[in-house]
């Protein structure tokens, strides 16, 4: 599969931001005082309303598509974080990467010598979790839950071997606040004043949040996790409703091959109005998480979604010396076999 070679074409798109629904695959929470002032109330069902399944506009739907993040260090090496890799639909990671079985080229340069492994508290990692949540009026458990679980959840990242940040979008029919990438801290201090109100129909408008999500500033050296909480389904523009100004594609593609992302949401009949959350990590190649509906009333983000936090076991760094790089490059692959195929997972140098 060659769906990498289309990265350049795809982060130039540009969409004009429009409204912005409840219910978002999970990330939201992220600190900062520096937030946008909420509306005292919302008028729900003002965009339209849409109550059965939607399938989005075709779109590859790769078995495997992987994110990584690359940048040049102070010393001169070559660093790539490589987001975990899961098989899709089954998410099943894929695991032992190793120099044995991986081969590296920086531009058309090949690389004999490199070094390949998990992240861990010896081999550490900058990673910037955006937390998005949807704060419609039957969102208050996420709210709740996000509250009680961040810490553990970002402390869990950290014993991993993470070295965490944290930002956050809240929204409904339209984007809400947001607090951009930072220390826990003002994280925890913006999440303290979400509250669930307004909203319409099931579905949320969460593909305008990801084009927003691509406006924060994020660390140079960190890798990129969006984790969606959302009610379930997804809006996209043309779907017989005016609460989305993005499609399918353009939503995915803003998040395709640097970001992994998680999606949460309420595994009910409800659920089932709108696209899919599935159909979102399957193209962008994260993982779903659906919650049972009995969770939502007490649920904690740290307890009621291991997986979240757990999936990062299986991302990997490589490092390529100094003297085994040319003397100017701005990308650069990795190939492997995974499950008897060639695949090839592409890096663009973060300036």
């Amino acid at each position: 599969m060659h769906y990498h070679e289309r990265r350049t074409s795809l982060r130039e798109r540009v969409v004009s931001d429009g409204r912005h629904k409840a219910a978002i695959l999970g990330i939201l929470i992220a600190a900062s005082a520096g937030c946008t002032s909420r509306k005292d109330s919302v008028a729900p069902g003002e965009c339209g309303s849409l109550t059965v399944p939607h399938t989005p506009g075709a779109i590859a739907q790769n078995s495997i598509v992987p994110s990584t993040h690359a940048f040049r260090r102070d010393d001169g090496s070559l660093r790539v974080l490589v987001n975990p890799v899961l098989r899709q639909p089954s998410q099943d990671p894929v695991r032992d990467l190793t120099t044995s079985n991986v081969s590296v080229h920086v531009e058309s340069h090949p690389i004999a010598a490199f070094q390949i492994g998990r992240v861990s508290p010896t081999d550490r990692a900058a990673i910037d979790v955006v937390f998005a949540i949807d704060t419609g009026a039957l969102m208050q458990w996420a709210i709740d839950g996000v509250r009680l679980g961040a810490g553990p959840f970002v402390q869990k990242l950290e014993t991993m071997g993470f070295d965490a940040q944290v930002a956050g979008i809240e929204f409904s029919d339209e984007v809400r606040t947001k607090t951009d990438v930072g220390p826990v801290a003002a994280f925890d201090a913006w999440l303290g004043g979400l509250t669930a109100l307004g909203g319409g129909d099931v579905p949320s408008s969460a593909l305008d949040v990801l084009m927003q999500i691509r406006n924060f500033t994020f660390r140079r050296e960190a890798t990129r996790y969006v984790f969606l909480l959302t009610r379930g389904g997804l809006h996209e523009r043309g779907d017989t409703t005016n609460c989305s100004s993005t499609s399918f594609e353009e939503g995915s593609h803003a998040m395709q091959f640097t970001t992994f992302l998680s999606a949460l949401y309420v595994s009910d009949p409800a659920a089932l109005a709108g696209i899919a959350p599935a159909a979102l990590t399957q193209a962008v190649g994260g993982q779903v998480l659906p919650l049972d509906a009995s969770l939502a009333t007490r649920f904690n983000l740290g307890l009621d979604a291991p997986g979240a936090a757990d999936v990062f076991a299986d991302a990997y760094t490589l490092t390529v010396a100094p003297d085994a790089l040319p003397s100017s490059f701005f990308s650069g692959g990795i190939d492997c076999t995974i499950d008897g195929n060639s695949e090839h997972i592409s890096f663009w140098i973060t300036p």
